[in-house]
């Protein structure tokens, strides 16, 4: 299957969190450290959406599979992301709306991954990419992942950096694109991994 992708805008804010609500629905360790029902998942994929499409130097990728968004990609370049007091500034305006306990979940959450995180070269920073279960096998994954890089060289950055939970599956197909563990790091009682690639 060759998908169509493209950037997304505020239009597609709807079909982003759908399709990321969908992705990780599975997600039960991360969803229960950050005490989330499912419909509380869908109002935090809805808020994380519409905070990243309303950042300018955010890059937001979509594929489409016969006319469907399938999967999506976000993420920034890490010299251009906003501060860390106006990253969270920006959160936590949107998560509010979680409630308090879930807030709080979220701000250590945020803080610890932050800390942990911060890139040790110039890079543009993958923070989340999801496809719909309904479509998976059919190489979106990784086609989304080629078209992030792509966006990385364009802008003439020659890493990408990326967050993967060591359970998650995802992290075997990110290493078969040639991601590599730069360091690892617990947050919510979840271990982390850091992976970089310098794309060709």
């Amino acid at each position: 299957m060759n998908p169509t992708i493209r950037p997304l805008t505020a239009a597609d804010r709807r079909e982003v969190a759908r399709v990321l609500y969908e992705a990780f629905a599975a997600d039960e360790p991360l969803w229960r450290a950050l005490r989330l029902t499912p419909p509380q998942q869908k109002t935090y994929w809805e808020v994380m959406t519409s905070m990243y499409l309303g950042m300018e130097q955010a890059t937001v990728l979509g594929a489409f599979a016969d006319g469907t968004m399938a999967g999506a990609a976000i993420g920034w370049a890490d010299a251009q992301s906003p501060s860390l007091p106006q990253q969270w500034l920006v959160a936590a305006r949107y998560l509010r709306r979680l409630g308090l306990r879930r807030w709080l979940a979220f701000r250590d959450f945020f803080f610890t991954t932050t800390e942990h995180s911060h890139p040790s070269h110039p890079c543009l920073r993958l923070y989340v990419l999801g496809v719909d279960p309904a479509h998976h096998g059919n190489g979106l994954g990784r086609s989304l992942l080629a078209a992030f890089e792509d966006n990385a060289l364009e802008r003439s950055l020659g890493v990408v950096q990326l967050e993967c939970e060591e359970q998650n599956p995802a992290r075997l197909v990110y290493e078969a694109c040639g991601y590599a563990t730069e360091r690892t790091f617990s947050a919510i009682d979840i271990q982390w991994h850091i992976m970089t690639k310098e794309p060709a």
